[in-house]
C-alpha cells in the first residue's frame, strides 16, 4: 500500500512539473508566432497541431505500450517533447515550428494518456473518481502556473524554451525514479487502435467528444466573448483563470461524489448545470464579478465531463483492454478538439456573439439526452441478459 501511494505521489508530481512547462508554451508560442508577423489563420493552424499530435499518437499507444512498457514510454515521450522544445530555439520558420509543435504536443499528449491509464488501472472502483480528480487538479495547477510564469520569462530566446526543457527533464527524472507498482499489466501489441472497447461504453465516448468540442471555449473564445460584450481587456484576461479555478476546486469533490453515488448522476447533473449557466450567461454580463463566478462553476462542470467519463472506462476495463479503451478515449477527445474550434468560432460571430453560449448550451444538452438514453438502453439490455436463460 505504501509503495502504491508513493507511486501515485510521484506521478502527480511529474504531472505538475510537466504541465508547468506545457503552460509556459501556450502563450509563448502564440506570442512568438505573432512576432513573426503571421496571420490569425496561420497561428490557428499551428495551435491545432497538439490536438492532431494527440490524435495520431493515440493510434500507436497500445503498440508502444506493449513494446516499451509504461515507464520507458513515459520517459521517451518526455524526451521527444524536450527535443522539440529546444528545436523551437534552434530552428526558425512557420512550417518548421508547425512540425515541432505537432511533435511537442503529441509527445506530451501521449505522456498524459499513459498516466491516465495507470491511474485508471491501479485505482479501485471506490476511489477511482477521486484519484482522477487529483490528477486533474495537478494538471490544471501546472497549466495555470505556467501561463502566469511566462510573462516573467519573456519571449526572447533562449530563456523560456530552456525553462520548458528543464522542467520536462525534471518530470522525466521523477518518472525514472518512481516505483510504478502494477504498471506491467499486459497491454498487448495491437498494431492499430480499436474503437470497439470504448464504444462498448458509449457514455464515455460521448463525454470525451463533448469535452473535446467545448474545451476551446475557456482557452481561447471566452475572452473574445467578454470583450465583445463590453467587459474590457482585464476581465477578458481573467476568463481562462476563472475556468481554471473551477477545474482546480471541483474535480476532487465531484470525483468523490461519483465514487459514492455513481458516474451517471454526476455527469448528467454537471452537464445540466453547465447548460443552464450557458443559457443564462448573458444575464451576468452587467456584473463582472458574477460573470467570473459563473464561469468558475461552468469550467468545473465542463471538466467533470472528461474526468468522470475517464473513470467510467476504468470501471469497465482492465489490462490490455484498458490500454486500448484509454487510447480510443483520447482519439475521440482529440477529434472533438479539432472540430470544436470551427463550430464554436463560427457560433461566436452569430447573435451578437451570444451564439457562443448557444453552441455550448446545445452541446451540453445533446450530451444530457444522449448519455441518458444510452444509459437507459444499457440498463435495459443488462436486465434482459440477466433474465435470459443461457440454456
Amino acid at each position: 500500500m505504501q509503495a502504491r501511494r508513493q507511486a501515485f505521489l510521484s506521478l502527480y508530481a511529474s504531472v505538475v512539473v510537466a504541465t508547468l512547462g506545457y503552460g509556459i508554451s501556450f502563450p509563448l508560442l502564440s506570442l512568438r508566432l505573432e512576432q513573426m508577423g503571421l496571420s490569425g489563420s496561420y497561428i490557428g493552424l499551428n495551435s491545432a497541431m497538439p490536438a492532431l499530435g494527440w490524435l495520431i499518437g493515440a493510434l500507436f499507444l497500445p503498440k508502444l505500450h506493449g513494446e516499451l512498457g509504461l515507464q520507458r514510454l513515459l520517459i521517451v515521450s518526455l524526451a521527444v517533447a524536450i527535443a522539440s522544445a529546444l528545436g523551437f530555439w534552434a530552428i526558425e520558420g512557420f512550417w518548421a515550428w508547425t512540425v515541432l509543435r505537432f511533435l511537442f504536443g503529441g509527445a506530451l499528449g501521449l505522456f498524459f494518456r499513459c498516466i491516465e491509464y495507470w491511474i485508471n488501472g491501479v485505482s479501485s472502483d471506490l476511489v477511482r473518481g477521486r484519484n482522477i480528480g487529483i490528477y486533474s487538479v495537478c494538471f490544471m495547477i501546472g497549466i495555470a502556473a505556467g501561463s502566469a510564469l511566462q510573462p516573467a520569462l519573456g519571449t526572447a530566446d533562449p530563456m523560456p524554451l530552456v525553462a520548458i526543457a528543464a522542467l520536462l527533464a525534471v518530470a522525466a527524472s521523477i518518472v525514472a525514479t518512481a516505483r510504478l507498482v502494477d504498471h506491467d499489466i499486459a497491454a498487448g501489441r495491437a498494431l492499430a487502435i480499436r474503437l470497439a472497447p470504448l464504444l462498448a461504453v458509449p457514455v464515455a465516448a460521448v463525454g470525451a467528444l463533448a469535452y473535446g468540442l467545448l474545451e476551446d471555449i475557456p482557452a481561447y473564445l471566452m475572452s473574445v466573448y467578454a470583450m465583445r460584450n463590453g467587459l474590457g481587456a482585464t476581465i477578458a484576461a481573467y476568463t481562462l483563470t476563472a475556468a481554471a479555478v473551477g477545474n482546480i476546486i471541483m474535480p476532487i469533490p465531484l470525483g468523490m461524489l461519483s465514487d459514492r453515488i455513481g458516474r451517471m448522476p454526476v455527469l448528467v447533473g454537471c452537464a445540466t448545470i453547465a447548460a443552464a449557466l450557458s443559457a443564462s450567461m448573458h444575464l451576468t454580463l452587467s456584473d463582472p464579478t458574477l460573470f467570473l463566478v459563473a464561469l468558475v462553476a461552468w469550467g468545473g462542470c465542463l471538466g467533470a465531463l472528461y474526468n468522470v467519463s475517464l473513470a467510467v472506462i476504468g470501471d469497465r476495463f482492465r489490462g490490455g483492454a484498458l490500454v486500448v479503451a484509454n487510447a480510443a478515449f483520447g482519439i475521440v477527445y482529440s477529434l472533438g478538439s479539432l472540430v470544436g474550434p470551427m463550430i464554436n468560432g463560427s457560433a461566436l460571430d452569430m447573435l451578437n456573439s451570444h451564439g457562443l453560449m448557444v453552441s455550448a448550451m446545445t452541446i451540453f444538452l445533446v450530451f444530457v439526452f444522449a448519455s441518458s438514453a444510452l444509459s437507459l438502453r444499457t440498463r435495459r439490455v443488462s436486465r434482459v441478459d440477466a433474465t435470459t436463460d443461457p440454456d
